[in-house]
């Protein structure tokens, strides 16, 4: 009866035609490879997030392009009409009775936005649970 080779006796694996320990690669190539893998991989990544903060970036400037668009069209719109509001009021109060009441009424809607606006600003900055007793 033949003898079954030890598992450690690689010769002997080899003459069988099993799997050869001896053709293995070395432990050096192979931590060479992994960190080739590594560096590959790494190189990826940084080119990854490279493009992810240029699409970013060119989305957030292209919205500010359409929101400088959209606020300059307001800021027309809206000083025409403080012009054609001071034109019409001067036919019943002349040129300088029309722009005063047309500047008091801008000076109040502009006082209206500014006591408003710090109310809703501590609003949203409030958080849920400071002594609200509703929430």
């Amino acid at each position: 009866m033949r003898s079954m080779p030890s598992p450690l006796n690689t010769d002997a694996l080899a003459r069988r035609g099993d799997r050869v320990r001896l053709a293995d690669p070395p432990l050096l190539e192979v931590v060479r490879n992994t960190a080739d893998d590594l560096v590959t991989l790494v190189r990826a990544e940084v080119k990854l997030a490279r493009l992810e903060v240029a699409a970013g970036l060119r989305q957030t400037l292209d919205r500010a392009g359409w929101m400088a668009a959209g606020v300059t069209a307001l800021l027309v719109g809206y000083l025409v009409a403080v012009g054609a509001l001071a034109s019409w009021l001067s036919t019943l109060w002349g040129w300088p009775g029309a722009l005063a009441v047309t500047a008091l009424s801008q000076a109040i809607l502009g006082g209206c936005i500014l006591w408003a606006m710090p109310a809703a600003t501590t609003e949203s900055r409030r958080s849920p649970t400071s002594g609200d007793p509703r929430v």
